[in-house]
């Protein structure tokens, strides 16, 4: 009768663990190749893994231990069972099943489970090939993003919260407090930053349609106390982008000693005439003035204020009022 697979490796385990020296060489092949698959990752030891894992191996051990057990508990029984004594009557030929159809069977099962084998291998070939089609493909459209204009879009205040709270992460057991607390917290400043933001950005908008002098209202809110106290008026300037009231003129500067003359120059009775209208008036930083017109052109009162100030001259241009 023609042996099956499995009674042929049975029976050269048995011929090999008959040898001494043999079945010393094979469990030195074996520890070596273990001591391989440690060295390279594939294997880990039972002190390199997680708890979880450790679990999980014992129980096969267990389970392996039970099985090994219970079969040396029935070879032992069946070493020491007395052979049973025949039964005496006529002798009976029973035909032994065809084996032709049971070779048959065995052969077409075989193939079957290696056609499954080989299919799992194509389709494993597939979805490694896939996977990294995708990753290369992910890798190319983010780099695309990044270099084209066309596909960059301004950070709404929800994408800037979301980058700057990205690297907290409420799961991380080193930080104090429960994971519902350490989430409450995270939701929180969330919420906090995206207010602050959205403020700014309504703020900065605010800003840039404004006209000048609303500009300047709107330019005082960074000019307050608390934001004084904490040095943080340059940095509210930046963020909402506002220019009106930034500019100051130094003491020692030339614009800071010509003010007051080019004021007296122009306020002079030869150079402009005082209206008589009671409403001719110009009210200007809570100052009433009365309204005064020039008696000349602006570039020929510039070339008379050249004259009369010739220390100034390289240095005073005209321009445009």
């Amino acid at each position: 009768m023609v042996l099956t697979n499995a009674e042929k490796q049975r029976r050269y385990r048995q011929k090999r663990d008959a040898d001494p020296f043999k079945r010393a060489e094979h469990q030195a092949k074996c520890r070596s190749k273990y001591q391989q698959d440690v060295a390279v990752g594939k294997l880990k030891h039972i002190n390199d893994m997680t708890h979880r894992e450790q679990r999980r191996q014992r129980k096969e051990w267990k389970k392996k231990k039970i099985a090994e057990r219970k079969r040396k508990a029935n070879n032992h029984a069946q070493i020491l069972t007395p052979p049973s004594s025949p039964v005496p009557g006529p002798l009976v030929h029973v035909p032994d099943p065809t084996p032709q159809i049971g070779l048959h069977n065995t052969r077409r099962k075989k193939r079957r489970i290696a056609k499954c084998y080989r299919d799992n291998m194509k389709l494993k070939d597939q979805l490694e090939a896939a996977r990294r089609l995708n990753q290369k493909l992910y890798v190319r459209l983010s780099r695309q993003r990044k270099n084209s204009p066309l596909m960059k879009c301004p950070d709404t205040p929800r994408t800037k919260t979301n980058k700057l709270l990205r690297n907290w992460n409420t799961e991380n057991r080193k930080m104090k407090g429960s994971r519902r607390n350490r989430r409450k917290m995270k939701n929180k400043a969330k919420k906090t930053l995206m207010f602050q933001l959205s403020l700014s950005d309504e703020l900065k908008t605010k800003y840039g349609q404004a006209k000048r002098q609303q500009q300047k209202y709107l330019a005082e809110l960074t000019q307050g106390r608390l934001l004084k106290k904490y040095k943080l008026i340059d940095k509210a300037r930046e963020e909402l982008k506002m220019k009106a009231g930034t500019t100051r003129f130094k003491k020692g500067s030339l614009s800071y000693r010509l003010e007051p003359k080019i004021f007296e120059f122009y306020e002079r009775d030869d150079n402009s005439k005082i209206t008589p209208g009671m409403k001719d008036t110009v009210t200007k930083n809570g100052v009433k003035k009365q309204r005064r017109i020039l008696n000349d052109t602006v570039e020929k009162l510039h070339e008379k204020f050249l004259i009369e100030n010739t220390k100034y001259k390289h240095n005073s241009k005209l321009h445009n009022i």
